[in-house]
């Protein structure tokens, strides 16, 4: 059943809402793993610590959030990009009317009036190829597996790419931080396309990345705070 005009309209802000709320929430964390990873700052500030233990705790909860980011923006089900790909797809009349009435006084070319089916075809493109990455095929399994249902070595997802011969590895960080980005600059583009606000995800995920680095540069080894202290104490 085909849904009605109006029907379909709710459904897509909705989702657009969702999308946005979800980004806006995940960008600092985003760049906060971003700024951890393979920082060998990192190292120097927790290891041969006790109270490290605390830090290293929120760096991996931290890391978990971003995994369910990513999970869910590319979930084939609920407010993610699939369902907004499938949902504004003949939406284009509506998008540019909208611009029109919002924006009576800009100049169509501005309005990307005419251009609306090739930008949503360009996003359903760049979608499609982040649901077929083997990023995507880790992340998913790793999720799926240790994160939400706890299902190890035995997810569905796991089990249809090893019938298929796909070799399955386990995800690394790298490989969730290059996917959060990308899920982060789909989502700013699915916004965009259906709101015509833009996120600008590049600039707050720098000046976060910059602020999360600043941190790291600024917190001293914890091992020698608690040297520090025990002397304090024996004083």
């Amino acid at each position: 059943m085909v849904e009605s005009p109006s029907k379909n309209i709710q459904k897509l802000d909705q989702i657009a809402a969702e999308l946005e709320k979800r980004l806006t929430a995940s960008l600092f964390e985003v760049a906060f793993m971003e700024a951890t990873v393979g920082n060998k700052r990192v190292t120097k500030v927790i290891d041969g610590s006790f109270s490290g233990h605390a830090l290293d705790t929120a760096v991996q909860a931290v890391i978990s959030n971003v995994v369910m980011f990513v999970g869910r923006n590319l979930d084939n089900h609920g407010n993610s990009l699939p369902t907004f790909v499938r949902s504004i797809q003949g939406m284009e009349q509506h998008i540019e009317n909208a611009r029109r009435q919002a924006h009576p006084d800009w100049p169509e070319e501005f309005l990307e009036i005419g251009k609306v089916g090739c930008s949503i075809e360009s996003l359903a493109e760049n979608v499609e190829n982040a649901l077929k990455s083997p990023e995507f095929d880790a992340v998913k399994i790793h999720r799926d597996e240790i994160l939400a249902h706890h299902l190890e070595n035995i997810s569905g997802h796991r089990r249809k790419l090893e019938r298929s011969g796909y070799e399955v590895r386990k995800v690394n960080y790298r490989q969730v931080i290059n996917l959060a980005n990308q899920c982060a600059r789909l989502t700013e583009e699915a916004i965009r396309i259906w709101t015509f606000h833009v996120v600008n995800c590049e600039d707050q995920l720098s000046v976060a990345k910059r602020y999360c680095s600043d941190f790291w540069d600024l917190v001293p080894p914890l091992s020698e705070l608690e040297k520090n202290r025990s002397s304090d104490k024996e004083v």
